[in-house]
């Protein structure tokens, strides 16, 4: 991921999951998302596409 690309995300107010998910990984992590109710939490899967 480019700078500009990090600059670009940086000043977004709204984000596809995808880029998220890319800007995550470039700094070496990776995007986890949870749903919470009030008995639990369910960890949403945000497996990319394969094509």
């Amino acid at each position: 991921m480019t700078q500009a690309a990090v600059s670009q995300l940086e000043r977004r107010t709204d984000v596809y999951l995808s880029a998220l998910g890319n800007f995550v990984e470039a700094m070496g992590g990776r995007l986890e998302m949870y749903s919470v109710f009030p008995d639990g939490k369910v960890k949403l899967g945000l497996d990319r596409e394969t094509s």
